[in-house]
């Protein structure tokens, strides 16, 4: 490429051209080329092409700006309609990074999860899908689903697939999944001694069993694993409550047939363990593992080498860095030699490069110049640095300068040093591309204030169609200001929201209404909040579904909203709200098939229905013996007693516990009451009666054991 480069300008040299087609010039052409090829990418993202869209994100940044985000906006359905897994998974992990920017981003990203995960399970990607689905419904209480997606990857599942649950299960404290798992490994044989160390330590230290930890960790120090080791140390480190140092065994760190995130992993390991019994082993080590990490942009990775390469004389080694550097277009590297440079009195050698790179159209030297602070002793640089500002913010080189913006912001001693024109630019530039991450994080820096003029950046996040921004711009609004105006411009925001189809919005309106911030009680209007959890509840809304069967459905001052509304229970309204949760798609909660078998058995808000008791029951047959006695009732009442002795005894068959005790006596009574008196059609048998009173141990028992003795002997 640069051979290219420069036999393009020598032969402009030669016919003369040379001066009038400038750098400015050439700018201009590659600002076209990339509107160009922005376009294109539009033009087949629109058509559907998921790559596309992918590029569009690595090349211009869609969706962060506002631009980008419209447009995703509008392609979402059209991903959803691919049949490509590829494509699909691709775009879910893109979509994660950015769900909070959209409307219902949440159920967007669980649909795009859920597509993902339907595939083939020959597509490589579907267990991830999978497994991340899992950790989904676990987060979310979905425990119905959860248990769908875990036969799934059980299914011809590896030991992989195993330790992936295993440590979702102690991410949500699931601890008896957690052990489950753990042991089904150990039986079977799946991963080795020292592997089941590690998991029960990971078990013990998420349980905060400190003494049990600790005593396993020192077992594992003693192993001859250098990655359990390193593990099990990065796992007490983040607990924060015992620190082991181990020597590393340098030999068993193997570098090859990585991938980006488990080789990163892998190198911050090493790097937090100290390696001395072979330094020049340890140096081996240090040199490819820093060559690999230059090439991922790493920070760090190319000082190290520069300075291991001079440390130890390797003139050639070194020469050959600096040549390499050169030819990448990676702005950590670059920047990493011109500091070398810096540090070691040879800064013309720095700007030369870097300028000589930039006009060549290394956006790693670009930056590096346009962050570069002036030097006011140097005849030279101030000209070069505003050159390439001006340059660049003339450019449209969107990524590049995103990056720079982003990053002055986290500068404030640069921005401070900057001419006022060019801080003018970098304001022009952010109102032009509207980039939402770096908006937000400028809206940080926004102190809270009832002046709305305060929340500039704020604003002009959610006028770029952030939700999160929206959001945060309304409750700001309504929580800092009671002015007319302010309050207006809140309920817009939520207004606008609900007509795009955000649900969330109604909720967070109720929730003002019926508890508002201090400064607004005088809007406090608890039916008006309730209205709106109506709303919401009416298109399908869990949350506001289950925080109104709450508020209906209790009494006391433990109740939600109590201190705000007062007492509030109302039968009849709360089996509305409680038929709704049952019906909701995918919800399945055990408590609300039994409370709504109690309803209907008893006709509490509701009228008596057996038939609707059974099948509610029926839902959560195996899993509460309160379930099974209820239908013994149930079937005892409807006198079918075969059935009701079916449940009654299969209430015997639970565990004993506490909680159980009156339940296995009253059944063991009923069953005794059934065999005594040869109920419907089942037949009269004396001794399994005796055998029933005697077990129920009641005092219930001893009048009719008594009329046995009188009656049959």
């Amino acid at each position: 490429m640069k051979v290219i480069s420069t036999l393009f300008v020598f032969v402009l040299l030669l016919t003369g051209c040379a001066s009038s087609y400038n750098r400015s010039q050439i700018l201009e052409v590659k600002s076209q080329e990339r509107d160009a090829k922005k376009a294109d990418l539009i033009s087949r993202a629109e058509q559907g092409d998921i790559t596309a869209m992918l590029n569009l994100n690595k090349d211009y940044l869609f969706p962060e700006t506002k631009e980008g985000v419209e447009y995703f906006h509008k392609w979402y359905d059209l991903v959803l309609q691919s049949n490509s897994p590829e494509d699909i998974e691709a775009f879910r992990t893109l979509f994660v990074k950015y769900e909070s920017m959209f409307i219902n981003g949440r159920e967007k990203y669980l649909a795009l999860l859920e597509k993902s995960a339907s595939f083939a399970p020959e597509f490589e990607g579907n267990k991830n899908a999978l497994i991340n689905l899992y950790g989904y419904y676990l987060q979310f209480y979905e425990s119905k689903k959860q248990k769908i997606v875990e036969d799934k990857i059980l299914l011809n599942a590896d030991k992989n697939d195993y330790l992936s649950l295993f440590e979702i299960s102690l991410d949500y404290s699931e601890f008896e999944k957690a052990e489950a798992i753990y042991n089904k490994v150990r039986t079977e044989q799946l991963v080795s001694s020292a592997e089941l160390q590690l998991m029960m330590f990971k078990i013990y230290t998420s349980k905060k069993q400190k003494f049990k930890a600790k005593e396993l960790l020192t077992q594992i120090t003693a192993l001859d694993n250098a990655d359990i080791k390193s593990d099990a140390l990065a796992y007490a480190k983040r607990y924060r409550y015992t620190r082991y140092p181990f020597k590393f065994n340098a030999k068993s760190f193997d570098i090859n047939d990585r991938n980006t995130e488990s080789y990163r992993e892998k190198v911050k390991r090493y790097y937090s363990l100290y390696f001395s019994s072979d330094r020049k082993l340890y140096n081996q080590k240090l040199e490819a593992l820093s060559k690999k990490e230059m090439l991922l942009n790493t920070q760090g990775a190319t000082a190290r080498l520069l300075e291991l390469y001079k440390k130890n004389n390797q003139r050639e080694k070194f020469l050959s860095l600096q040549a390499q550097i050169l030819e990448l277009d990676l702005i950590q590297p670059l920047t990493e030699l011109s500091k070398y440079y810096y540090d070691n009195g040879q800064e013309f050698r720095a700007y030369d490069a870097l300028n000589k790179l930039a006009e060549e159209g290394n956006s790693a030297a670009m930056y590096r110049l346009v962050m570069a602070y002036i030097d006011e002793t140097d005849f030279e640089q101030p000209a070069l640095i505003n050159k390439w500002r001006k340059s660049v913010f003339d450019s449209n080189n969107i990524v590049l300068k995103t990056k720079i913006i982003e990053d002055l912001t986290d500068d404030p001693e640069l921005l401070k040093e900057l001419p006022d024109s060019f801080r003018q630019k970098l304001l022009q530039e952010l109102d032009k591309n509207q980039h939402i991450p770096t908006l937000r994080q400028l809206s940080s820096y926004e102190a809270d204030t009832a002046d709305q003029a305060g929340y500039k950046y704020l604003e002009m996040a959610a006028n770029a169609g952030d939700v999160k921004s929206m959001y945060k711009l309304a409750r700001k609004n309504l929580a800092y200001s009671n002015a007319e105006k302010d309050v207006e411009t809140a309920m817009n925001i939520y207004q606008r929201l609900i007509d795009q189809g955000e649900i969330t919005a109604l909720n967070q309106i109720a929730q003002f209404y019926i508890d508002p911030p201090e400064i607004n009680k005088q809007l406090k209007d608890v039916e008006k909040g309730f209205e709106f959890h109506k709303k919401a509840s009416d298109l399908g809304d869990e949350e506001a579904t289950k925080t109104l069967y709450l508020v209906y459905s209790c009494s006391g001052a433990n109740c939600i909203y109590f201190d705000s509304v007062g007492e509030t229970k109302d039968i009849k309204k709360s089996v509305i709200y409680l038929e709704r949760l049952a019906n909701l798609y995918g919800y399945g909660d055990d408590d609300v098939y039994f409370n709504l078998g109690i309803a209907y058995q008893y006709g509490h808000g509701v009228v008596k229905n057996l038939d609707k008791t059974t099948v509610y029951y029926n839902k959560i047959i195996n899993k509460d013996m309160r379930v099974n006695y209820n239908l013994g009732l149930v079937y005892e009442e409807l006198q079918d007693y075969e059935q009701a002795l079916k449940y009654f005894t299969i209430v015997l068959g639970f565990p004993s516990d506490t909680n159980s005790k009156l339940y296995k006596q009253d059944a063991s009574l009923r069953l005794a009451n059934i065999y005594h008196y040869g109920k419907g059609k089942v037949s009269q048998d004396i001794n399994r009666a005796k055998l029933y009173y005697l077990q129920s141990g009641s005092p219930k028992a001893a009048p009719e054991l008594e009329k046995i003795e009188n009656t049959f002997n």
